[in-house]
């Protein structure tokens, strides 16, 4: 019986990871898996959030990139709390999701209640705080689902306070421009994808490996 050479051997185990690597993806979105920063709190039900920075030009900071995070729940939660808990949480990380928000009141829940409303965002190297009095624009939040692998956004009509999470939902935070009274014209956020490496692609290294590791032990 052959035994494998030294070569062959890694060429199976990277092939193996590989291929492990491709089928641990969480979510995929038009083929491609959702590029998330991290994942916080804690339960069977996960929602996404998105917020995308590219909407402010000249007022916002950094690259513009747009990014991704996961929130973890047991029973239906309002998406203030999830956003506020992802706020939480990652305040003491490296990178913390910063936020600012305006409560106009009259939430789900009474005239009492909160009813939030973003105003700016901060992450990393990314800032925008649009400013509705320069030029119309405010962070508008958008809903969606996962269907047939994409998520097609709406606009939410009315605050983050109202949105009720019950797991897999995707909301997105966008800054755009108010037409007031007209409808707005909505961008809809970019959501963060990584490439999936072609498992045919790695299969094809891998047995093209073994057969020169067999070919030099045929000939040596």
């Amino acid at each position: 019986m052959r035994k494998l050479t030294t070569s062959a051997f890694f060429a199976i185990l990277f092939l193996g990871s590989m291929l492990a690597q491709t089928s641990s993806a969480q979510v995929f979105v038009n083929g491609r898996e959702l590029d998330l920063e991290a994942v916080f709190g804690f339960g069977s039900n996960t929602s996404y959030f998105v917020v995308d920075f590219s909407g402010s030009p000249p007022l916002a900071t950094g690259p513009g990139d747009t990014y991704a995070f996961g929130y973890q729940f047991d029973e239906s939660t309002r998406a203030d709390d999830a956003l506020l808990g992802i706020i939480g949480q990652s305040a003491s990380s490296l990178a913390p999701l910063q936020a600012t928000f305006s409560d106009f009141g009259g939430g789900p829940d009474g005239p009492t209640d909160p009813n939030l409303f973003v105003d700016s965002f901060t992450f990393g190297e990314d800032t925008d705080t649009p400013d509705f009095d320069f030029d119309n624009r405010f962070i508008e939040v958008f809903t969606g689902n996962l269907n047939n692998g994409s998520v097609d956004f709406d606009s939410a009509d009315f605050g983050l306070s109202s949105i009720t999470l019950t797991g897999g939902e995707f909301l997105g935070f966008r800054a755009n421009v108010s037409t007031f009274p007209e409808p707005s014209v909505s961008i809809d956020p970019r959501i963060p994808l990584v490439a999936i490496p072609e498992p045919t692609g790695f299969v094809v290294i891998g047995l093209a490996s073994m057969m020169v590791s067999l070919r030099r032990r045929r000939h040596a």
